[in-house]
């Protein structure tokens, strides 16, 4: 502590010191409990000297203020520990801290919360948590005669972290709601206890005679009667009084969402980096979902008591808002338009609102995604915080109470279509529920159906009834929901949908026939217009409905729920059992049959306006897409049907092109969205096309989508197209890693879930029901690759990297056709994807002038939006002189986004490598030159994703042709990438220099990775041609670039060590290129390596101990001012780099080992402490990478070699999902411990009690089978009959539910296998596809038994073989259990097949040996006959 209070502007301070001190400090009070004991009786000295050292840090060290708050959660978890209350089932702990103390760390917490870094505030909300618990204080009187308030310090925080769960960093709002739902979990609890007391205090009363009306009974207070008795006190606790139980917190928590207001209607909350709007509610729904889960883990609160408030986050005040939001926004031709359901997240944050519109044009109004944004939430707390935390019993019950409320919600529908009015009356204790409730309560539905699958059946005769109902409904995100919920109930049972589909079809032809009748009468009825006095018009009510209308708009609405049902399944049959039946593919064609005579109609067809016939156009291309994206062989086998399919198209495209029939500008809102999915289907079914095959309209098609590029990107629009993150190689994908408090955008912290769904919620576009409609028949479902895919000698990475381009027939494998992308619901977004796509397809069809002025045309777009940007009045720039407390980064506009993926599109869709033919061509073509002008002022871009783009393009133009024909133009380009790197070829402002050389620098250097892989894959790709045709490939690269002279380029950013050059960023691109560099050029590992690749690895090692030693684990505070922001943002992207190239290396660790044969000790050790210490998704995964592979080296790991110290077995580290559980089942405010390595065996049966968890069944076997097959190679007959032994006795447990709760008098076998079970049971609320997986790993198990039963003697009295037989009779009963399995009076039939696979392996596994109980010679399985008959 002397260390840290030194003055930093001394010379003994420099260098880091002070926050070195302060890591000894943390890891002091945070070591043992031994050690927190001796450090609790000084919180209040290092709580003082932390708020000292957040003072003195100044605005210069962000990382010093930020380690003297972690140093004070430290001390916190000390005096958790040290309390001798202190335990891990309560939420509260009074007198845990002293009362000095207190009030120092609120002093502490509000200093830091107004701090301008989001790491110092992120700090803050975890100290937040950590001490909410202990700012309890016991009743007491002050010496003035005043009564000290128990909840004022815990008011105190509640109402710092209701101010802040709007932060504009998405992490630290998450930060401080996970805070407050802490604060309030120990306001409720005690309330509790205080409760408790007064229940005591009154039974002993009564026991003892006093009379009742003595004995207070608070329970009973109304809240006012709280508040004003509460009043009394000096400080008056709000919030923390009106949360005094848990149901009461739930209440209070969605009140507050729903008065929050909507995105433009809602204020800041009150913090210093508040934003308000859609934040604000985000901030209430992660409260709530995470009190929830705390509320679960304690086991105190029932969570079935949180679903009616929870449905009241959309009850009917937030109804009466959405109303007016529609009565405003939506107009009566484009109702059908507006019904937002879920949002698109944005590949890029939008702009910042301008001064004008922040402060002088700030409007009041609602806007038009509250509705959907409310529903995600609300699905989201019912999701997260209350199915995810349930039994499945618990789980029935809630489908079946939310099964009921929907039934007395919606209309009855009878058989024919019509209301039933011969149904029950609604029942009045059931809740009835508005149209908002209904969809969320449907979206809970569908995913209890799919959680519960076969536990669910006796469900269905409930369900089905209340489904089809609300296929009828009149709202239409109800009848979307509801046939999604029939999507699922197929998937779980696939005979329950067929039965549907055929039952909805039959029925079909009678309902039109109805509609057709009804809607005659409805015409013939219309009332005349009555002529108004002095010739003025009377006004009449034309939208007044009738009995008829209303007759046939339900009829409309139900035949439309229907078809929308009937379409999702027909969709989903192909992958269910059973597929689809002949008699639903003749109904479907008769109902089709009928659908085309309607449309000749005359009545219809004259009553058509033109956004119908745009619909049906839509439709009928949409159809065309579906069948050329999944019935590609058909183009094959019909004859004829490509030039039919083609001369369909070339007829549409004039009437949705530009100033064709449909392109008006009297178009209403639908009418333009229509036509705008119109050109995006039409665009995807020529981009499905074989090159090629349409050439007399590649030119229109060319031109048109250019010009819609154009449209799109141009200032006015700002669309931003989804396919550059597609396009750029997913192995680069770490690159952008960033930290929790730094992330913007979805995947930057590597799918973790609940910041990610913050950061998508919180920076969406909102999507229709009529958007999702357009494409939800052409997404193509998602299989995992065939076959075991490895990478860099993982499987886990390779199966995360493979890609695959599939060619759909002979007609697609001309040229280099690429396989378009699933479209986006997003209507703009979805055009433009479409417009490049087909654009870059018929790139290469055009003449070269054409080529070239398309070019022109993209790099005139980019060079205007650069001129704006320079003339443009920067607000932040004026305004704020120091940036790097900012959370946003500098971003791209969406010109320059669209134009990189254009460009690179282009250039993948070109066949560079075979366009040549040995012929010089320089430079090559005028447009090649805009190309590489246009990626190289790219390539300083401070996207990440853009520089990616830029690095790829470039690596194709460098690759061109032959290494004799393109000696110029990649020399051309790699000179140009030089002048990147120095600065030389953009001259930003002074203050900017130093950034964009940065970034230049970075995309320089994975530029030349970029470049070495894609000459690699064209290699590859030359030998699979010259096999294709019989011919020997060579095995030499004669045209891949020069390795040696891109590594002298690269190894300078690794070895450097000044502060003008060294850069994280910098560092990470070099990293991932150094990586990149050595796998795309290195032979096979089984191979020699010559003296230079020898010493590219040794210079490689030293690269990795470099980083790690001096760019991550050291202290240089001085070294790093001026670019804090990046080095914040940049450490999760850098340690998973370091990973990921020291899974590179292991490879060829074993040809270095007479240099140093510690590297790969040294190496697990390095991901050990970097596991431990980052606790980030894509760093865990690295990590995981890292050691799978360093286990599979057994040249490495073997302890004979001795590479790799074994006082442990190194393994991955415990995923996120396992860390949250876990954290939950404690209850306490401590962080979840840092992960143990274990032993091989016992990580790898984790693994596998973690994949339980989820219930990923199949891998969980694969898992187990590729662990028990290990075994079997290399151990002996004990160690791996012991180990076969443990896994039965461990599945056992799992399927009869048998928990470590007592574990006397037990083998150490069931001891074991107790303890290890009953870390699944108690996380897992899956119990019967717990029982299904545990009885498939039983099976493997006996079957590798049998493997070694020939060599065995089970007869024979071996002590030195584990006693299979001693346990044979629970494993029988076992499986005879697990073959008569069932819940809630269903059949579990996948559990009954596994339990009857198990019980036939064990018979022929033990079926030979006699019983030497008896004489008569029978087998030891005879005495079980009656369990075995029975099952």
């Amino acid at each position: 502590m002397d260390i840290v209070n030194m003055n930093p502007r001394t010379k003994l301070a420099s260098g880091g010191v002070r926050h070195a001190a302060l890591e000894v400090i943390e890891r002091i009070c945070t070591l043992n409990h031994e050690m927190a004991k001796r450090s609790a009786p000084y919180a209040l000295e290092i709580l003082q000297c932390c708020h000292r050292g957040l003072l003195s840090g100044g605005t210069g060290e962000p990382g010093h203020r930020a380690q003297c708050v972690k140093v004070a959660s430290g001390l916190m978890i000390g005096c958790r520990r040290a309390s001798k209350n202190g335990n891990d089932e309560t939420y509260i702990l009074p007198g845990a801290l002293e009362d000095q103390a207190a009030v120092e760390a609120i002093k502490l917490m509000k200093r830091a919360v107004s701090d301008k870094y989001p790491e110092v505030r992120m700090a803050a909300a975890t100290f937040a948590g950590l001490v909410a618990p202990m700012l309890i204080r016991n009743p007491s009187t002050r010496k003035d005669g005043e009564n000290v308030s128990p909840l004022g310090w815990l008011e105190d925080v509640t109402q710092i972290a209701l101010k802040h769960i709007d932060d504009e960093s998405a992490g630290v709002a998450t930060a401080w709601a996970q805070s407050l739902a802490r604060c309030l979990c120990a306001s409720a609890e005690y309330g509790k206890n205080v409760r408790d007391a007064q229940s005591e205090d009154q039974a002993n009363k009564r026991s003892a005679d006093v009379d009742d009306e003595d004995v207070v009974d608070n329970n009973n207070l109304d809240f006012a009667g709280k508040f004003k008795a509460f009043t009394e006190s000096k400080r008056a606790a709000v919030v923390t009084l009106v949360c005094s139980s848990a149901l009461a917190a739930v209440k209070f928590l969605t009140t507050q969402f729903v008065k929050c207001g909507g995105e433009s209607a809602s204020n800041k909350c009150g913090g210093m980096f508040s934003i308000g709007g859609r934040a604000t509610r985000v901030g209430y729904c992660t409260t709530l979902t995470e009190f929830l889960r705390l509320q679960a883990a304690k086991g105190d609160f029932s969570l079935t008591e949180a679903l009616s408030p929870a449905l009241d986050m959309v009850g009917a005040s937030f109804e009466k808002q959405a109303n007016r939001v529609e009565q405003k926004t939506t107009a009566l031709a484009d109702t059908d338009l507006y019904a937002p359901s879920s949002p698109y997240s944005s590949p890029e944050k939008k702009a910042q609102p301008s001064i004008s519109t922040t402060f002088l044009m700030k409007s009041s109004k609602s806007s038009s995604s509250d509705s959907t944004i409310g529903r995600l939430l609300a699905s989201i707390v019912l999701r997260r915080g209350i199915s995810e935390n349930l039994s499945e019993l618990l789980q029935l019950s809630v489908l079946k109470e939310l099964t009921d409320a929907c039934r007395v919600s919606v209309v009855p529908i009878s058989v024919d279509g019509s209301v039933d009015s011969s149904r029950p009356a609604n029942d009045e204790h059931v809740k009835v529920l508005n149209r908002h409730q209904i969809q969320i309560a449907l979206v809970e539905m569908s995913h209890l159906v799919i959680t519960l699958g076969e536990a669910g059946a006796a469900s269905l005769e409930e369900i089905l009834p209340v489904v089809k109902d609300c296929l009828s409904d009149r709202d239409h995100g109800v009848r979307y929901e509801a046939a999604t919920l029939y999507t699922s109930i197929a998937q779980a049972f696939p005979s329950v949908g067929k039965e549907f589909v055929i039952e909805s079809l039959s029925g079909f032809i009678a309902n039109m026939d109805t509609i057709q009748s009804l809607s005659m009468r409805v015409i013939s009825e219309a009332p005349s217009t009555p002529k108004g006095r002095f010739r003025k018009g009377a006004k009449v009510n034309v939208y007044a409905p009738s009995q008829l209308s209303n007759e046939l708009m339900q009829r409309q609405c139900g035949i439309h729920g229907n078809a929308l049902a009937v379409s999702m399944l027909m969709n989903q049959f192909p992958h269910v059992l059973g597929g689809i039946q002949r008699v639903i593919v003749d109904k479907l064609f008769d109902v089709c049959e009928k659908l085309i005579k309607c449309q000749s109609n005359e009545a219809f067809v004259k009553a058509y306006s033109q956004w119908e016939w745009m619909q049906l156009f839509e439709s009928m291309l949409s159809s065309i897409v579906a069948y050329l994206k999944f019935c590609p062989t058909l183009l094959l086998s019909v004859p004829d049907a490509l030039n039919r399919t083609t001369s369909i198209l070339e007829k549409i495209f004039p009437l949705v092109s530009s100033q064709g029939r449909f392109e008006s500008e009297d178009n209403t809102a639908i009418g333009n969205a229509r036509l705008s999915n119109a050109r995006s289907a039409i665009f995807e079914a020529y981009s499905w096309l074989p090159p090629g095959s349409f050439p007399m309209s590649a030119d229109r098609i060319f031109t048109f989508a250019a010009k819609q590029i154009q449209e799109l990107s141009s200032s006015g629009s700002d669309v931003v197209c989804s396919i550059l993150s597609r396009l750029v190689s997913h192995e680069d994908d770490l690159i952008d890693a960033h930290s929790s408090e730094r992330a913007v955008s979805p995947g930057q912290v590597g799918q973790m879930s609940t910041l990610d769904i913050v950061i998508s919620i919180r920076s969406s576009d909102i999507v229709t029901s009529y958007e999702r409609e357009a494409i939800m028949n052409l997404i193509s479902l998602k299989k995992p690759p065939e076959g075991s895919k490895e990478y860099h000698g993982s499987q886990i990475l390779g199966s995360l990297l493979h890609e695959e381009d599939n060619k759909p027939t002979q007609l697609h494998e001309v040229g280099s056709w690429r396989q378009p992308f699933d479209p986006i619901p997003k209507v703009k977004v979805r055009l433009i994807d479409s417009a490049m796509h087909v654009f870059a397809a018929t790139f290469g069809l055009q003449d070269p002038h054409t080529q070239s002025e398309a070019l022109r045309m993209l790099e005139s777009l980019y060079v205007s939006t650069q001129t704006e940007k320079s003339n443009r009045f920067n607000v932040n720039a004026a305004l704020i002189t120091d940036s790097q407390g900012k959370v946003r980064p500098l971003e791209e506009d969406a010109i320059t986004f669209n134009v990189t993926a254009v460009v690179l599109a282009c250039l993948q869709a070109i066949p560079l490598h075979e366009a040549t033919y040995g012929t010089l061509i320089g430079k090559g073509p005028p447009w090649m030159e805009r190309a590489t002008n246009i990626l190289l002022q790219l390539i300083p871009s401070p996207s990440n994703v853009i520089r990616r783009g830029a690095a790829e393009g470039l690596s194709f133009l460098a690759t061109l042709g032959n290494s004799e024909d393109a000696n110029t133009l990649q020399s051309t380009i790699l000179h140009a990438l030089d002048e990147v790197m120095k600065g030389n070829n953009f001259v930003p402002s002074q203050k900017t220099s130093t950034e964009f050389t940065t970034f230049g620098r970075s995309g320089s250097l994975l530029s030349l990775a970029c470049i070495q892989r894609t000459s690699k894959r064209i290699e590859t790709a030359k030998i699979a041609r010259l096999r294709s045709v019989s011919h020997a490939p060579e095995e030499t690269n004669t045209d891949a670039p020069p390795v040696l002279i891109m590594m002298t380029r690269l190894l300078p950013s690794l070895a450097t060590h000044s502060h003008e050059l060294d850069s994280s960023i910098v560092r990470v691109h070099a990293l991932q290129a150094f990586g990149v560099l050595i796998s795309s050029s290195f032979p096979k590992p089984t191979e020699s390596l010559s003296p230079e690749q020898k010493q590219i690895v040794w210079k490689a090692v030293e690269a990795v101990e470099t980083s790690f030693l001096a760019s991550w684990s050291a202290v240089m505070l001085d070294y790093n001012k001026g670019r804090e922001r990046e080095k914040f943002t940049a450490e999760p992207a850098l340690v998973a780099a370091i990973c990921r190239l020291m899974t590179i290396l292991l490879p060829w660790l074993s040809h270095l080992v007479d240099l140093d044969k510690w590297i790969p000790s040294r190496f697990s050790c390095y991901a050990a402490a970097i596991a431990e210490c980052i606790k980030h998704n894509t760093v865990l995964f690295e990590a995981s990478v890292f050691f799978d592979s360093l286990g599979a080296r057994r040249d490495l790991n073997h302890p004979n070699k001795r590479c790799v110290v074994r006082t442990v077995n190194f393994y991955c580290t415990r995923s996120n999902l396992a860390q949250r559980r876990s954290s939950q089942k404690k209850s306490s405010s401590e962080t979840p411990d840092v992960p143990v390595f274990r032993e091989q065996q016992s990580c790898v049966k984790e693994g596998c009690v973690l994949m339980l968890l989820v219930a990923v069944e199949s891998q969980v076997i694969a898992l187990t089978h590729c662990m028990l097959n290990t075994i079997d190679r290399e151990g002996d007959d004990r160690s791996v009959l012991a180990h076969l032994l443990q896994w039965l006795l461990f599945s056992r447990c799992l399927i009869s539910e048998i928990s470590s709760k007592s574990t006397q008098d037990l083998s150490t076998y069931r001891m074991k296998a107790q303890v290890e079970s009953s870390v699944a049971l108690g996380c897992s609320n899956l119990q019967w596809q717990l029982k299904c997986a545990a009885a498939n790993m039983s099976l493997i198990c006996v079957n590798l038994l049998l493997d070694r039963d020939e060599k065995l003697n089970w007869s024979d009295a071996d002590d030195s073989l584990p006693p299979f037989p001693a346990y044979l009779e629970e494993l029988v009963l076992t499986a005879c259990s697990a073959s008569a399995s069932s819940s809630n009076h269903s059949e579990l039939i996948s559990v009954q097949i596994a339990g009857i696979k198990l019980l036939a392996a064990l018979f022929k596994a033990f079926g030979g040996i006699i019983d030497s109980t008896t004489d008569d010679g029978s087998s030891v399985l005879q005495q079980y006959s009656s369990q075995i008959i029975s099952a």
